[in-house]
């Protein structure tokens, strides 16, 4: 169990080791206990958002150290995290998430590249992916075998699964530059 600096009451998740001594992971970084409040007008009162934020090793300790400032992955107002480096390192998906006009929660899921050691604006990913009115969110990502593109494994609530979150991927088309429905 990481210290305090890092664990509070409520959640942290999907940690990612960007190096030895680094460690990115998702959190709401608060120790209050939270309640979903509406204002008069519908909308949720004034409440913390999960961002990305970074915790760095100490000899044998690790310590939070910030929030992740190095693209534009935290965002005002919106959920994020869960994020997963392509293999290469050279792309970085991850997930945000805000309410509807129902008060659902629909999550999406955008990519960043590296390019020149610096994070481009995220991109939503398209309709292959991320389905109106439904979420997709926990991505992971691998390689085709046989011709290199990236694989991305998501989770989604979408029409034609078993029911609830499911398991689902897409294959990066290497030479259209689409992703396979």
């Amino acid at each position: 169990r990481l210290n305090n600096t890092i664990n509070k009451n409520s959640i942290e998740f999907s940690p990612i080791y960007l190096n030895d001594s680094t460690l990115l992971y998702g959190s709401l970084r608060t120790d209050t206990a939270l309640f979903v409040v509406h204002n008069n007008d519908g909308k949720a009162a004034e409440m913390p958002y999960r961002h990305f934020y970074v915790a760095k090793k100490d000899k044998n300790d690790w310590k939070f150290a910030n929030e992740w400032l190095e693209g534009d992955f935290n965002k005002d107002a919106v959920h994020s995290g869960n994020g997963a480096f392509s293999p290469n390192k050279k792309h970085f998906y991850f997930t945000r998430c805000e309410q509807n006009w129902r008060y659902q929660i629909i999550c999406k899921i955008y990519v960043s590249q590296n390019v020149n050691n610096q994070w481009s604006e995220p991109v939503e990913l398209p309709e292959e992916i991320n389905m109106k009115k439904y979420s997709s969110t926990q991505p992971a990502v691998g390689t085709d075998s046989k011709t290199g593109c990236e694989v991305l494994y998501f989770v989604s609530n979408r029409p034609d699964g078993k029911g609830g979150m499911d398991i689902w991927y897409s294959i990066f088309q290497c030479k259209t530059q689409t992703w396979q429905a």
